[in-house]
Parts: structure tokens; sequence; C-alpha cells
């Protein structure tokens, strides 16, 4: 009997020992950002600064209370549920919707325009007083419009609803333009500091001398903001204190944010159990290629039999389209030989070869498509002694490589053409533009950098290049990319834990 109360006694002092610790765990935690608080308040609260910090602090309980990466979906959900001030904070800004909306100018949006200011009293020279303010939250926006305005309508306008909500307004307008620009769009609204709440005012524009329009201003005053943290802190903080949730053991939450990536939840959130087919899609890139490839030769016999221009110009297109989609086919290649084959992790690697690829200042899946088919072989070899038959960075082979992905992305992010322009008089004093340049060509593959003139041969040329790279990268993978039929093999995978079937 004694036995069975020591036991009893025993695990109430470890349970309350357990709950001590977590109390004082979250007491320390929460007098973080108690003083954080009180150094906006005493230095900055009608400053920048002030406002970075508020938005940030807002942020990052957020962030421990929903997991992940920063988000305005959570930035909103956090200060709804926290704040106590819900009635406000999930408001419309109905000005500035207007404005948006007249400003788009489309005949869609006139019918809620015209609501707007029949029924809402949404008008610009009201706003002179100070204390008007007729927003309201989506709700009542719909209520107000029933008999009005078709359920349908208000549906297709809530995009453009939820981003004048007063929670978005401080994630677009405040919080990303403190801490991205330095700046607010709404700073001009500040010097009334003695508003502790949302409030609008109509300011004159001035063009020299004269007041030409009004414009009404949106305010967010920045106690209001503050008040805000306070509020969601406290909340949050009694919630925590009252059922004992040690922080990091939130389900939401188990993993902190800073060290979970985007990509693993995603993959985490898709790990059920049921069966998924794995492709590799990046192979029908190829026979696109290979389809283009071959309607350019058709256009350019064509063209040389009825001298039609059309077939000239289809021939420009269908070369054009070929040479995107093989760079496109090696990025795919070369994301999936990593998927299949890669044995050594790229800190493995030599550091002068990290340097070379700039792999000391990013990971791999963001270096250049160039980079990652040199490290290829080595990140999918741990047999060094074929390391002199790899890629040679000044090989004509791999040069050409660099230069065809060079010209993919000329045309993906195209810039102005500068050319110099020809002029000269004629015999009547005249003057007269030339137009006839020379053609202008890239200098290893001889692909015209003038994308109207391009031709069968040119893509033809491209498609060499890739063929070329794969069958040097399966030669340095020893075969593994013809073995098997590995290019067109596909997959089911039954369980995250069990092996992959064939």
């Amino acid at each position: 009997m004694c036995d069975l109360v020591d036991t009893f006694l025993i695990s109430d002092y470890i349970f309350i020992m357990n709950n001590t610790e977590i109390q004082e765990r979250l007491r320390f935690f929460f007098d973080f950002f108690e003083e954080r608080i009180k150094f906006i308040e005493e230095n900055c609260l009608n400053r920048i600064e002030g406002l970075i910090l508020s938005c940030c602090y807002l942020d990052s309980l957020a962030g421990y209370k929903y997991g992940g990466r920063s988000s305005k979906k959570k930035f909103k959900k956090f200060i709804l549920s926290y704040s106590g001030f819900q009635s406000i904070w999930n408001r419309i800004s109905l000005p500035l919707l207007k404005r948006c909306l007249e400003r788009k100018n489309h005949e869609f949006y006139k019918p809620f325009i015209k609501f707007l200011e029949d029924k809402l009293g949404v008008k610009k020279n009201k706003y002179t007083d100070l204390s008007y303010n007729v927003d309201v939250d989506l709700q009542t926006l719909q209520e107000k419009a029933k008999g009005l305005l078709e359920d349908r309508y208000l549906l297709q306008l809530k995009g453009e609803l939820e981003e004048f909500e007063y929670t978005s307004i401080l994630w677009r307008d405040y919080r990303n333009f403190a801490v991205h620009k330095t700046s607010s769009k709404k700073d001009e609204a500040h010097p009334l500091v003695e508003k502790t709440e949302p409030f609008y005012v109509n300011y004159g524009i001035m063009e020299g001398n004269k007041i030409t329009r009004e414009e009404t201003l949106f305010g967010i005053p920045p106690i209001f903001i503050l008040n805000t943290l306070k509020a969601c802190l406290k909340n949050f903080t009694d919630e925590c204190l009252k059922t004992n949730i040690d922080l990091f053991d939130l389900e939401e939450a188990i993993e902190h944010p800073y060290f979970k990536s985007k990509k693993r939840a995603i993959d985490e959130e898709n790990d059920i159990d049921y069966p998924r087919l794995i492709t590799k899609p990046f192979r029908f890139i190829y026979s696109d290629a290979e389809y283009f490839l071959k309607k350019a030769q058709i256009c350019q016999e064509t063209f040389a039999k009825t001298n039609n221009a059309k077939y000239k110009e289809l021939e420009a297109i269908f070369s054009r389209s070929c040479l995107l989609f093989c760079v496109v086919f090696l990025e795919g290649l070369t994301n999936n030989i990593l998927g299949d084959f890669q044995v050594v992790s790229e800190d493995q690697l030599p550091e002068t070869l990290r340097r070379k690829c700039g792999l000391n200042q990013k990971e791999l899946n963001k270096i250049s498509l160039e980079d990652k088919i040199y490290l290829l072989p080595y990140l999918c070899s741990q047999d060094s002694k074929f390391g002199e038959e790899y890629f040679q960075r000044e090989s004509k082979e791999f040069q050409e490589l660099r230069e065809l992905i060079r010209i993919r992305n000329s045309y993906v992010h195209p810039h102005p053409i500068k050319r110099k322009l020809q002029i000269e008089m004629t015999t009547d004093r005249k003057f007269l533009a030339k137009d006839e340049f020379p053609q202008n060509f890239w200098p290893l593959t001889k692909i015209p950098k003038d994308i109207f003139i391009f031709q069968y041969n040119h893509a033809e040329r491209a498609k060499l290049i890739t063929d070329n790279i794969f069958k040097k990268l399966d030669n340095f993978l020893q075969g593994r990319l013809t073995k098997d039929n590995w290019l067109i093999n596909e997959k089911i995978e039954f369980d995250p834990s069990k092996k992959t079937k064939e």
C-alpha cells in the first residue's frame, strides 16, 4: 500500500515539475516580447522603425503559432484570432477599393461602384470629416447588397474585396513597404497622431499654386498597430499558460519554421498511403523538340518549292521552339539524374570544385544549369578516377552547351536591341536610313542573334548539341541513362516506406 502511494506521489511530483518548467519557459519567452514592445513605446512608436518592429513581432508570433514560413494568410489569421479587434481589422476599405475599380475603368465594376456611392455613401466629399467611415466587413457588405447585386456577382469580386481588408492593407502597404523599402505608402496620413483607430482624411493635391483635386487617404495609426500587437501577445500568452502548451510542441509548429523548408513541408503533406505514379515528363519535351525540328524542315523545303513567305515565317517559329525545348529538356534531364543517381552530397565535393561553381554561396538547386551539368558526374559517382574524363570547361562541347543556354536565356529574358543606324544622303539631298545590317551570329554555334531569321539548320545545330551532351552524360554515368530504358521508365510508389515497383 505504501509503495502504491509513493508511486502516485512521485508521478504527481514529476507532473508538477514538468508543468513548472513549461510555465517558466513560456514566461521567459513572452517576457522577451514584452521588453521589445516597451522599447517601441519608449523609443520609436511614431517612426518607421517602430512600424517595422511591430509588424515583424506580429509576424514572428504568427510563425510560432502556425509554423512554416511567413505569409499574409498566417499574419491575418493571427491578428483576427488574438487581437480582440476583429470587428475593425476585418473591415474592407471601401474608398480605396472604389478608387482602384474606377481606375480600372471596366464595365464590369460600374454596378458595384454605383452601389457603394448610392447605398453605402462612399463619396469623396464625405471624407472631409475625420469621423466619417462607412467601412464594413465582407459579411455585412453581402447582406447590404442583397436584392441589389447578385451573390454570384460579389463572388466574382472576392479577390478585390479581400485585397482591401484592413489586415491585407497592413500586410501590403505597411508591413511589406516598411520591411522591404523602409517606407510606408501611408506615411502621409500619419501626422494625425491623435487618431487611435484607422481613419480617413481628404488631402488636396497641389499643382503649381492651386489645389486641382482631392484624394481620400487611409491611415492606420502606429498606436493602433502597437495596441494590436499588445493584445495579440497577451491573449496568446494567456492561452499558452492556461493550457500549459510548450510553443515548440504545437501541432502546427513541431519543427521550427527556420529549419523546415517549404518543399519539405509540401512533401510531408503529400506523404499519404496511396499509390503514386512517378514519371519523367521531360522526355515528352524532347519529343516536342523533335516534332518542331521536323516541322521546320518541312517548311524550309516547302518554301524552296513555292517561295511563299508564310513558310519562311513558320520555319523560324518552329526552329526557335525546337531550341527552347532542347534546353528545357536538359534542365529536366539534369534534375532527374540528380534525383535518381546522386550519391555524393554537394558539401563533400572538393573545395576548388565548389568554389568554381559558386556552391559556397548558393545551394545546388540554385546554381546555373551549366554548372549543375558540369557537376553531375562528380555527384553521381564515388569513383574519382574518372575525373579526367569528365567535362572540361574549355572544351568545345561544354562551351557550345554554355552558349546554347545563353541563347535560350536571351529569348526568355529579352532586352531592347541597340544597333548603329546607317544614314546616307541621296543625290536630291534627302536622308535615307539603311536597315540592311550585317547578320550577327553567336560565335561558336553560328546561331543568329536575330530571332526573326531563324532557320532549320540552326535548330538542327541546337538539337545536335543537346544529343551530344546526353551521350556524354550517359558515358560518364556508365550507361545508366540508356540502360533498362531509364529515359521512358515509370515507377509506381505504393508507400514512402516501401520499395518502389517498376
